[in-house]
Order: structure tokens, then C-alpha cells, then sequence
């Protein structure tokens, strides 16, 4: 319910350009279903079974919404994400947990919470 209110208009604060840029990079990367794209906005040894299914499954379609940022230091990002996606012909969207990280590449997935897409 706190991710619904938050998500509607003006009553969120605005994500920070960095991260919404770099969940449109997530997107890109996962819809291509390219195993070297994906693994390249993934922290090198986490989230191998994501990867794996994401690279077997490729999507049809992957769109995420940034619903809410929370700093967690100056290196680490909670973000509360809205994802519509498409595989194999069938549609889901629900709500997500991403943790991301700051390395000398930029952003990059480090951690996936809740993952609540259905």
C-alpha cells in the first residue's frame, strides 16, 4: 500500500538521474537476453541464478518503473521497482527490491530482495 501512495504523482521524491539511467540499462540488458550484457550490470558473482534465467528465458518484454530510492551510504541504493514484463507469450508485473552498488563501472546489481512478479 506504501508503494502504491508513494508512486502516485508528487508524492515520492524524485530518484536520482544515476539510478533511473541505470535501471533503463537493466532493461535493455535483460530484453536482449545477451548472457555478456546482463552479466555486465550484475556485481561479477551475484545473482547467477537470475542471470542464468534471464538469459534462458529472454524476455519479450522488460520495463521498469522506479517507484522509490533509499540511500543506504554513499555506495549502496534500495530500489522499489515496478516491472511489466513479457516471456514466452505470457505477461506478469509486480513490485521489486533491487540493491544496487556504486563500483568504478557505475551502478550495478548487487542484491535482489523481493521479487514479487507474478
Amino acid at each position: 500500500a506504501r508503494l502504491t501512495a508513494e508512486a502516485a504523482p508528487r508524492a515520492a521524491p524524485v530518484p536520482e538521474e544515476s539510478v533511473r539511467a541505470f535501471v533503463a540499462q537493466l532493461d535493455q540488458s535483460i530484453q536482449s537476453g545477451r548472457q555478456a550484457q546482463i552479466r555486465g550490470v550484475i556485481v561479477p558473482g551475484e545473482l547467477t541464478a537470475f542471470e542464468r534465467g534471464l538469459v534462458g528465458s529472454q524476455p519479450e518484454l522488460w520495463q521498469t518503473r522506479v517507484l522509490r530510492t533509499e540511500s543506504h551510504g554513499a555506495n549502496r541504493m534500495a530500489v522499489d521497482v515496478l516491472i511489466n514484463a513479457k516471456t514466452l507469450g505470457q505477461a506478469t508485473s509486480g513490485t521489486a527490491l533491487l540493491i544496487l552498488a556504486r563500483t568504478g563501472a557505475g551502478w550495478q546489481l548487487a542484491d535482489i530482495q523481493l521479487f514479487e512478479v507474478r
